[in-house]
C-alpha cells in the first residue's frame, strides 16, 4: 500500500523546526505547507487589555460576544475565525442588536473570557485565548463571565479544573446563557486564532495549571501514541480512522506507550505530556495538551494528517517550540463517499519514525 514519499525541512520566523513527509510526487502540496511555515504566525498588535464601562454580554448563537450601550458589537469581544488569506471571519456575532431589556446586571467589575466551547481543543485555544491577563494584579480577583450558549449544561471534569487552576472563578452559573448588562468589563484580546495565529502570552494559563497540578518531575523516555480508537466520531463529519488499531498494535509491539487523553484525569494528562518527549498521533485535540509541558523545546511531535495544511497546530508548534513532524500518511479509503473512513498508510509511518530514531 506504501507510496513513495519525500521529506521538506522547513525553519519558521520564530524559530519553528517543521519537518513534512509527504506523496514524493505532490509538488504543489509540498510548496504550500512551504508557504505556510514560513508565515509569521503571530498577531498583527501584541495582546492587550481593555477596559469597558456599560456594555451587554447578548449570549445567543448569534451574538457570542459584547456589544455597546447602544448595541454595536465591539469586534475585540468576537470569535475570529480566518481564510486562508488571513481575513478575520466574525463568527456568530451579528453587528447590531437591541441593548434592552436584559435578564440580569452586574454591577462589579468582571473580566470577559469569550465563548465557552465543550470540545477540548476548542476550549484550549479559544476559550482560553483571554486567559492570558489572569497575572495582572488588577484581574487576580474578578470573576469571570463566558458566552455559554454552546455549552449548556454542566461543565466536566477537566474543565472545572482547568478552571479552578487558572484561576478563573466564574461570575453567572456554568452553562447557563443568559443577556447581561456589564457595568464594567475588562476585556482582554485573543492569544490565538484558529488557523491564523498564536501568541506566546497563550502559555501563560495551560503552564500555570501544569505548575499547580503537576506533581512529579520523573521522565519515561518511552514515545506515547494518542490515541483515537472507540472515540465518539466528530459532530462536524470528520472522517474516522479505519485501521488505527493495527498502527498501535505494531507501536506497542516497538514499546511505544498508548494513551487515550478523554479517559484521563487533567492532573494525569499534565503529568503524562511532562514525563514523556515525544508524540505520535492521528491529528486531533489530544496534540493540542502540549500546552501543558513546561518544556515545549525539548519535545517532538510527530502528527498524522491528510493533505491539507494543518495551520492551527503549525500554530501551536510556534509558541510551544517543539520539533514539529507532518506526516501526510492518511489515505481516503476506496469507499470514502460511502463511508467517511480514510486509511493509515502504517508501512510509511513506521518507516519515518524508525529513521528519526523514535522507533
Amino acid at each position: 500500500m506504501s507510496l513513495a514519499y519525500s521529506v521538506c525541512a522547513v525553519d519558521g520566523p520564530n524559530g519553528e523546526r517543521f519537518r513534512f513527509y509527504h506523496p514524493a510526487r505532490n509538488e504543489a502540496l509540498r510548496r504550500s505547507f512551504v508557504e505556510m511555515a514560513q508565515r509569521p504566525m503571530r498577531p498583527v498588535a501584541p495582546v492587550r487589555l481593555l477596559e469597558l464601562e456599560d456594555v451587554v454580554l447578548e449570549d445567543s448563537p448569534t451574538g457570542l460576544c459584547l456589544y455597546d450601550a447602544q448595541g454595536r458589537r465591539i469586534d475585540e469581544s468576537c470569535v475570529a475565525r480566518h481564510a486562508e488569506d488571513l481575513t478575520p471571519q466574525l463568527w456568530r456575532a451579528r453587528e447590531q442588536i437591541d441593548a434592552r431589556p436584559v435578564q440580569a446586571e452586574i454591577a462589579e467589575p468582571v473580566v470577559y473570557h469569550g465563548v465557552f466551547f465543550r470540545h477540548w481543543g476548542h476550549f484550549l485555544l479559544e476559550s482560553m485565548s483571554r486567559a492570558w491577563a489572569q497575572a495582572d494584579a488588577r484581574l487576580a480577583e474578578l470573576p469571570s463571565v463566558f458566552s455559554w450558549s454552546l455549552a449548556e449544561g454542566d461543565l466536566g471534569p477537566s474543565y472545572r479544573d482547568f478552571l479552578r487552576e487558572a484561576g478563573l472563578s466564574l461570575a453567572t452559573p456554568a452553562g447557563e446563557p443568559r443577556k447581561l448588562a456589564l457595568k464594567r468589563c475588562f476585556l482582554p484580546t485573543a492569544s490565538f486564532a484558529m488557523a491564523a495565529y498564536a501568541d506566546p502570552a497563550h502559555l501563560a494559563a495551560p503552564h500555570r495549571v501544569a505548575r499547580s497540578l503537576l506533581r512529579s518531575e520523573a521522565r519515561d523516555e518511552r514515545p506515547v501514541y494518542l490515541s483515537r480508537v472507540n472515540l465518539k466520531p466528530h459532530s462536524d463529519s470528520r472522517p474516522t480512522l479505519r485501521n488505527e488499531a493495527e498502527l498501535e498494535q505494531a507501536l506497542v509491539a516497538r514499546g511505544v506507550r498508548v494513551l487515550r487523553m478523554d479517559t484521563l484525569s487533567l492532573a494525569e494528562q499534565v503529568e503524562a505530556i511532562n514525563a514523556h518527549s515525544v508524540f505520535i498521533g492521528p491529528w486531533g485535540s489530544a496534540l493540542h495538551n502540549t500546552l501543558f509541558s513546561l518544556r515545549g523545546p525539548e519535545i517532538s511531535t510527530y502528527v498524522l494528517i491528510g493533505r491539507f495544511m494543518p495551520t492551527t497546530f503549525m500554530a501551536i508548534d510556534s509558541v510551544v517550540g517543539n520539533s514539529a513532524h507532518y506526516l501526510v500518511t492518511l489515505l481516503r479509503a476506496q469507499d470514502f463517499d460511502a463511508t467517511r473512513q480514510v486509511v493509515i498508510d502504517v508501512e510509511a509511518t513506521l518507516g519515518y519514525l524508525r529513521v528519526n530514531g523514535v522507533i
